[in-house]
């Protein structure tokens, strides 16, 4: 066994992918130059290096598996399509970087003798696939469910037709929240159950905490409570629009928060006395914003990410 470092084009872009082919050679997918590029142990140069064909409202293309023809890609494709997000099952010829078509909602997609499986929210699905005419020749049915939804990671189907796979747990719309104390002890905060996408956010003085909630109509808002009151309220919402938490301040009086309506992307910080109007601190399209984002010690500064930067 022998770890090689293969040679690596200047250049290449923070966001990168390394995909192992069945004939030994290693894809590095490029999403900052959006290129294939093909590397041999052996070779000083890429076996092949070709721009990807990025369709409109797409932001990144990423490969999952050669499928068995050598040369078809079948990769998970992300964007805006008419204000909405959605992620993609495409196929991509290797050697020209183009893009042969899109077959159907769907992630974390795998081929294995004659049937596609692929994730569409929490449910993995299969489907017929021809690989002549490389389509799909039926409609998709559910093998399993809940799959953690984190590709490629999620399953994965053995030739033989073994299904190994990650379990989401509990549904996610039947969770509650408890705060864990330093001896493991378990104290119920809110037993409303609901979705919570992510764990909650807490002040740095402890007192107050602040989190993601789905509604029912499948839109997010954001949520607040304290610590020592064990109630949570509904703290900021947008009609038609998604809205995700990601910072709290120092003292739990403000948080920021990502607001995504349609193709407009808001970061905005936010009283949760609403006793103020919402501060907008960047305004753009929302195909190059980003989630994250957090509170500095000093409660006059936060930071986030936007972009590639």
């Amino acid at each position: 066994r022998l770890l090689v470092r293969p040679p690596l084009p200047n250049g290449l872009g923070a966001s990168i992918q390394v995909t192992g082919l069945p004939d030994g050679d290693v894809l590095v997918t490029d999403q900052t130059s959006r290129e294939f590029i093909r590397l041999r142990v052996g070779r000083d140069t890429p076996v092949s290096q070709v721009p990807i064909e990025i369709p409109d409202r797409t932001n990144e293309v990423w490969p999952r598996e050669l499928l068995p023809d050598g040369r078809t890609l079948i990769c998970t494709g992300d964007g805006y399509a008419n204000g909405v997000y959605a992620v993609m099952i495409d196929l991509y010829d290797l050697d020209t970087g183009k893009l042969i078509k899109r077959l159907t909602a769907g992630q974390g997609q795998q081929y294995r003798n004659g049937l596609v499986y692929f994730l569409r929210d929490l449910t993995l699905m299969a489907s017929r696939f021809d690989l002549n005419r490389l389509e799909l020749t039926d409609d998709p049915v559910p093998v399993e469910s809940p799959v953690l939804p984190i590709p490629p990671i999620s399953f994965r189907v053995s030739n033989d037709g073994h299904l190994g796979f990650w379990p989401a747990g509990d549904r996610p719309d039947r969770r509650s929240l408890a705060i864990f104390d330093a001896s493991g002890r378990i104290s119920p905060l809110d037993p409303t159950l609901r979705n919570y996408p992510h764990s909650p956010l807490v002040s740095r003085d402890g007192t107050r905490y602040a989190l993601t909630v789905e509604r029912t109509d499948r839109l997010f808002e954001v949520w607040t409570g304290t610590i020592d009151q064990p109630t949570t309220r509904r703290a900021y919402s947008v009609p038609g629009a998604d809205v995700f938490l990601g910072g709290i301040s120092p003292n739990g009086d403000r948080g920021i928060v990502a607001v995504f309506a349609g193709e407009q992307f808001d970061l905005r910080v936010i009283r949760f006395d609403n006793s103020a109007e919402p501060l907008t601190l960047v305004r753009a399209n929302a195909e190059i914003a980003g989630r994250v984002a957090g509170w500095s010690a000093n409660p006059n500064i936060v930071f986030y990410c936007f972009g590639d930067h």
